[in-house]
């Protein structure tokens, strides 16, 4: 799961590029962050299965992108 993790959080690295937000501190930021969720869903699918992990990541995209955006 550690291993998925960071490859998962180095392919989101091309995009942060692609937006000229290529700064070391966001490279990290992106790295690290994508790797904290990827072991969150790599989990919740180890312990609980499938469907907790679709729900896993649907709840943290309503905290993380809809509900910034309603404000």
């Amino acid at each position: 799961i550690i291993m998925v993790g960071f490859a998962f959080g180095a392919a989101h690295i091309p995009q942060l590029i692609s937006y000229g937000g290529a700064t070391s501190f966001a490279m990290w930021g992106t790295l690290l962050g994508n790797v904290a969720v990827s072991l969150l869903y790599g989990w919740c699918f180890w312990k609980h299965g499938l469907i907790s992990a679709i729900i896993a990541h649907l709840i943290l995209d309503i905290i993380l992108h809809v509900l910034p955006a309603m404000i």
